[in-house]
């Protein structure tokens, strides 16, 4: 069984699942593998792995010097699979890949959906594939037993919303706020709560994860009822990007913490 459909299967009710995002190659090459250690042991349900790519639309700035950083090392979709490969020695903690779709059509979306497979990727998000697209490409990703995780935003409509749950697996990606990524919790308003609603109604076949704009668990918390989970992202990434070499790892561990429930 598919990592991430297993967790979920086994995830006690009303237990929040954490999924943390890092740019692959981030803070350095060689110390991304032990950043993920520090990541699962901090309490991730399920890690997240930017793909870089050099026009990332839907992402803010602190994505985008992330995925700046990580293509001038070098890093690329073959890098990223052989670091997937090398965390699987280790660790069982679901990964999801995210990115964009060119990079993936330049590989082969059913070399790139093999080897996921092969590897250890349990699901992918590709925020620009159309949704008149989705059915091909999910085709391709569920043969080899990858989850192709789609997004909802306050503007989807609800057959949008409907199309996305039956066509995706995993879990479903719901954006907080409409804009790119990089924001905050100050962004919340009443229309979220309402928003939120609107898709834990019509959603009958994945659990939810809800990011953009969270911060801390606290910034979470007035919608947990409406959630399976969280995500993480621009905010870890300040601190890897902005921290001194040496300061790296308390900065670190200081934001996972306030992370904890």
């Amino acid at each position: 069984m598919n990592r991430l459909t297993q967790f979920f299967k086994q995830q006690p009710s009303g237990e929040l699942a954490k999924t943390l995002y890092i740019t692959a190659g981030l803070p350095s090459l060689d110390r991304f593998q032990s950043t993920l250690d520090t990541l699962v042991s901090s309490g991730a349900s399920i890690l997240e792995i930017g793909m870089p790519f050099s026009d990332p639309l839907a992402d803010g700035p602190t994505i985008q010097k992330a995925n700046e950083l990580a293509l001038h090392q070098g890093v690329n979709i073959a890098w990223i699979l052989e670091s997937v490969q090398t965390f699987r020695l280790r660790h069982e903690t679901p990964v999801v890949l995210m990115g964009y779709i060119n990079p993936v059509l330049h590989y082969g979306i059913e070399p790139f959906a093999k080897e996921c497979a092969k590897v250890g990727v349990d699901g992918v998000i590709l925020p620009d594939v159309p949704l008149e697209e989705m059915e091909r490409v999910r085709e391709i990703f569920h043969k080899h037993d990858v989850a192709l995780i789609g997004l909802l935003t306050p503007t989807s409509t609800n057959e949008r919303i409907q199309q996305l749950d039956r066509l995706c697996r995993g879990f479903l990606y719901i954006v907080m706020v409409t804009g790119v990524t990089g924001g905050d919790a100050s962004q919340y308003t009443s229309k979220t709560r309402e928003f939120l609603e609107r898709v834990r109604g019509l959603v009958k076949h994945n659990p939810v994860m809800a990011g953009f704009g969270i911060q801390q668990h606290s910034d979470i918390e007035p919608y947990k009822d409406l959630l399976d989970g969280f995500i993480v992202g621009s905010a870890l990434l300040r601190i890897l990007l902005d921290s001194e070499d040496g300061d790296v790892d308390n900065a670190l561990d200081t934001f996972l913490y306030h992370l904890q429930s």
